[in-house]
């Protein structure tokens, strides 16, 4: 769709796109869960969603290249490429990664609101939830717009790019880091009450940029901003999927 180059195609394109990924972090959580041992949840979590920032650093770099030897279009067709290859892949797993599906259940608009009210209705499910909408935002504004504000304070778009992908790149260790605190040192939820403090305590400082600031001081803000907004995935997913309510059956 992004391919066909109109803004009705950009714009369809980043509707599907966004619906494709907004299901596969709940999905592949739930897969997941089914074989992590619980101690070793938040860790196993975090090694898998280390793909978030590894992939963002493999576009950086790829991207640019293909556009150069395809032109654009070229390298948006060779990522729809990729992402039909991996549907591919992984349809013959289906039988074994779907054996607890009930076949009989439907897709219902009523479905949503019983979602929110037992999110609503669950203190700790609550808690996390609004957690994960924070950590969120922090996170969007972060790779949307550090670029951008660097731009505005008079880097170069080039060097405001390779600052953020530096920093950006933080957050493949810390992920793990995180993850194997949560799992042998100390409990998730105080991991992510100091992954908030990090978020906060970074995020204020970023505000206060301004063009004399050394490159080193901002990227050592930057990269405590990434280390924290952008590596407590792990986790937080893998104390959601643990949550499940009282009464579940079979549970």
């Amino acid at each position: 769709m992004a391919a066909e180059g109109s803004l009705p195609g950009f714009g369809a394109s980043a509707i599907i796109g966004g619906g494709g990924g907004a299901v596969s972090t709940p999905t592949s959580s739930q897969l997941l869960y089914r074989v992590s041992p619980p101690r070793l949840a938040p860790l196993v979590f975090s090694i898998k969603q280390t793909a978030v920032p590894a992939g963002l650093l493999i576009c950086g770099f790829l991207g640019p290249a293909m556009a150069g030897a395809l032109g654009w279009r070229g390298a948006v067709l060779a990522t729809a490429t990729a992402c039909v290859a991996l549907a591919v892949m992984l349809q013959p797993l289906r039988a074994r990664f779907d054996d607890d599906r009930v076949p009989s259940r439907r897709f219902r608009l009523s479905d949503f609101r019983v979602t929110i009210a037992s999110v609503l209705k669950s203190p700790d499910l609550r808690g996390l939830s609004f957690a994960c909408f924070a950590f969120n935002g922090v996170q969007s504004v972060f790779t949307a717009y550090f670029v951008t504000y660097l731009a505005a304070l008079g880097y170069e778009l080039a060097a405001a790019g390779f600052l953020f992908s530096v920093v950006v790149a933080v957050a493949v260790p810390c992920r793990i880091l995180w993850g194997w605190i949560g799992s042998f040192r100390l409990a998730p939820r105080l991991v992510m009450a100091g992954l908030a403090l990090g978020m906060a305590c970074s995020v204020a400082l970023t505000g206060l940029f301004t063009a004399a600031w050394p490159v080193v001081a901002i990227g050592l803000v930057g990269a405590v901003l990434s280390a924290t907004a952008m590596s407590w995935h792990g986790i937080l997913l893998s104390e959601t999927a643990a949550w499940h309510p009282p009464a579940a059956p079979g549970r």
